[in-house]
């Protein structure tokens, strides 16, 4: 009995510790992602393009800022 107990208890420790460990991962990112995808359609917006682009210009910003975060081979995109 005493081993199943401590099957289980060390079980749930390293799966609490296996979810940690990505979430901290996540934390780590640059929240600036959003600052990219905002400034570009600020510049889109200046240049007088229509809506649809602006918005398209602002989605293209913002994954190339993800990508180049989440990126391990090319750290530098």
């Amino acid at each position: 009995m005493k081993k199943m107990i401590f099957s289980a208890v060390a079980l749930l420790a390293i799966s609490v510790s296996g979810f940690a460990n990505n979430k901290l991962e996540d934390l780590l990112l640059d929240p600036s992602c959003d600052d990219a995808a905002f400034d570009a359609m600020e510049w889109a917006f200046e240049e007088g393009f229509d809506d649809q682009t602006v918005a398209n210009i602002g989605n293209w910003a913002y994954a190339n800022c993800w990508l180049r975060q989440k990126s391990v081979n090319n750290p530098s995109f």
